[in-house]
């Protein structure tokens, strides 16, 4: 086994703090861009419909409506923080947990014992090769998250999980919030959408993609009434910067 180390250490923290996400619905977001935008609409989803739920993103991470202290944070920590953010999730209250998920924390048993029930590939494009040196191993290493999930929400991507498999496209809702502006956003909230809708709380979605105050980083527009648009976007893959200037021009 690769990284058997790490896998051993993983779960002994899973047990160490109890295995909580036995207690909870945990849901899982990977692919190469969009992963931030698309587990803060799901975790804004589940708030709205009134569950009281835990997020763990490259931006911040959140048990209900508090904000956590991660000190020094990557997308997934270390399963010794990973884990007793889960138990501090359950210890109040929590029902779900939101958790955006990189090859690098799949490839190194990082979320081990997460006990994912819905996995969402939100897309797969050329990244990381420094580490993972062909694109094939790097699909292999997203492709772990949907090992026992319950439910696969996918773009047009064809893998055989075990499991119930939600293709998703494009958001047709006509009123989205200027911070979700562009086609790629289109498709995070499809793919949110999805989500919702195995959850059978797909009625709160409209309000929250129209209300949703953006992500930190994420297309963020800075206005100090300045003579020229400025935007803060941490597009750092080719497809995202694309799709990022693409908007922009109209």
């Amino acid at each position: 086994m690769k990284n058997w180390y790490h896998w051993l250490r993983s779960w002994f923290w899973v047990w160490y703090y109890g295995y909580p996400a036995k207690k909870l619905i945990v849901i899982g977001v990977t692919g190469t861009d969009g992963k931030t935008t698309t587990a803060t609409l799901i975790y804004e989803i589940l708030k709205a419909a009134g569950y009281k739920t835990g997020l763990v993103s490259t931006v911040k991470a959140m048990i209900g409506e508090k904000e956590v202290d991660m000190e020094l944070h990557v997308t997934n920590p270390d399963a010794a923080v990973l884990q007793k953010l889960l138990r501090k999730m359950v210890d109040e209250g929590c029902t779900h947990a939101v958790l955006e998920v990189t090859s690098h924390g799949l490839d190194q048993n990082r979320v081990v014992g997460c006990n994912f029930y819905i996995g969402v590939l939100t897309n797969i494009t050329h990244e990381h090769l420094d580490y993972h040196g062909t694109m094939e191993r790097y699909i292999a290493a997203k492709m772990k998250l949907f090992r026992g999930v319950k439910y696969a929400v996918l773009p047009n991507f064809q893998i055989n999980p075990n499991a119930q498999i939600f293709k998703f496209e494009k958001s047709k809702i006509k009123q989205i919030s200027p911070s979700l502006a562009g086609e790629y956003n289109r498709y995070n909230i499809g793919a949110a959408e999805a989500v919702a809708k195995i959850l059978n709380i797909e009625k709160v979605v409209p309000l929250v993609a129209q209300s949703f105050s953006g992500v930190p980083g994420r297309r963020e527009e800075v206005k100090m009434g300045q003579n020229f648009r400025c935007i803060v976007d941490f597009a750092h893959t080719p497809n995202a910067l694309e799709q990022l200037l693409k908007s922009l021009r109209g």
